[in-house]
């Protein structure tokens, strides 16, 4: 992902195809705590690794492709701190038949979303040569500096943010700064600090509200997941009846499967593209429905790179009125709009109606069945799934044939794009 700079955005980020991590200053408050008010309280290895449990036999239950998981079992793999060294997350693998299945990562504290991440994918910071190539690299820099690394923590600071820490000492055994290597892209840096083109909303009153939605969404959910653990109950008795009856999903049939390439590069014109080719066979036969027209066509009215096609990068706002004058030259309609604080009811209504939409994401998480985290990504959603979590249903530009799965709220922040002909 490439940053540009900018003054003030509600999504101050560029949607390519290509993953960053956000930084934050060691000063910071680096978990939910920082953000909510109420009361945060910790949460037990025990108690998590039974939500683990609880979550994957319902997803097994709820999505056809992950029927397998019904057979499963959790086990505590990692846990994950913030940069004061209190507990953030829990990664649970998920094994089927003796055989590592991926993972369930649970919130350590009830100031975040109880699952954070379920994917079939590989837990961050596993794989024995990275381990190994990270360590070589920590102690490479310390070295330079004249310090030795003692030990090291697992970090993760929110959706997308996996990382190491290493602590070192200096000659005189004093301890001294901390190394940081990202998990995901392995690279080392001396120090996590805030990102200078960094900005937020904070100071909107939208922005405010939507926050105090979360803090009660996130509440809720550990709520939820409580009473279901619980005891027999007349209560817990009637949210297993309301699961079932409202355990729901939809799907918008049709929509193609477009991906990037060295040549189309851009998440945002491509995830539109499959959007315009939808509307192409449903009612508006003049729009073209070829990838490389329409993608050619989206990436010129949305700006995309300032040397496209090499850089991909797009203005997230520029996404709506590129979709709208593609839509104009060929039907006289404008129907794109952005949505710059959407939330899951919109999602279920846009997807209940029929019309697929394209959903712009800030540190994206890992899909459910998926490898690697979106980070700065745009997508095209087709549809959900809710029971006791929330998932959208998306082509992410990246698969040729296959649907995934993410999670409601795995991302810091989200723009829509509706497109209403």
């Amino acid at each position: 992902m490439t940053y540009k700079k900018t003054l003030v955005i509600l999504l101050a980020l560029l949607l390519a195809g290509m993953v960053v991590a956000p930084v934050v200053s060691a000063g910071e408050q680096s978990t939910q705590s920082a953000v909510y008010n109420g009361q945060i309280t910790n949460v037990t290895t025990s108690e998590a690794a039974a939500i683990a449990e609880l979550n994957v036999k319902d997803l097994a239950i709820t999505v056809p492709d992950f029927s397998e998981w019904n057979r499963s079992s959790v086990h505590l793999a990692k846990t994950y701190f913030d940069l004061n060294d209190q507990p953030t997350a829990y990664a649970f693998e998920i094994v089927v038949d003796g055989k590592y299945d991926g993972y369930i990562l649970i919130s350590a504290n009830t100031g975040n979303y109880p699952v954070l991440e379920v994917t079939k994918g590989t837990i961050p910071g596993t794989e024995a040569t990275a381990i190994s190539k990270s360590q070589q690299a920590a102690d490479t820099i310390a070295s330079e500096d004249h310090l030795t690394v003692t030990d090291s923590k697992p970090v993760y600071l929110g959706s997308l943010s996996y990382y190491r820490k290493y602590s070192t000492t200096n000659r005189s055994g004093q301890k001294d700064r901390d190394i940081f290597m990202d998990e995901h892209s392995g690279t080392i840096m001396k120090s996590i600090q805030k990102s200078a083109n960094e900005t937020t909303p904070a100071n909107t009153a939208e922005y405010k509200q939507l926050q105090v939605q979360k803090k009660a969404d996130i509440q809720a959910q550990w709520d939820k997941q409580r009473l279901l653990l619980s005891g027999e109950s007349a209560e817990r008795t009637a949210l297993l009846n309301s699961i079932q009856a409202t355990r729901s999903s939809n799907y918008v049939y049709g929509v193609p499967y477009f991906i990037q390439d060295s040549t189309y590069n851009g998440c945002s014109p491509m995830s539109g593209a499959m959007i315009v080719s939808f509307w192409s066979t449903h009612g508006y036969s003049a729009l073209p429905s070829a990838r490389e027209t329409l993608f050619t066509q989206l990436a010129n009215e949305m700006g995309t790179g300032s040397s496209w096609p090499l850089d991909g990068s797009t203005w997230p706002w520029r996404i709506a009125p590129g979709i709208s004058r593609v839509f104009y030259t060929y039907t006289s309609l404008t129907p794109a709009s952005n949505d710059y604080l959407p939330g899951w009811s919109g999602f279920v209504s846009e997807i209940n109606s029929g019309r697929p939409f394209e959903l712009s994401m800030r540190n994206g998480g890992t899909s459910v069945g998926g490898s690697q985290p979106y980070g700065q990504h745009s997508v095209a959603v087709v549809g959900y799934v809710s029971s006791i979590n929330n998932f959208i249903t998306i082509h992410d530009t990246w698969d040729a044939s296959n649907d995934r799965l993410l999670q409601d709220n795995s991302w810091s922040n989200i723009m829509a794009t509706w497109v209403r002909p």
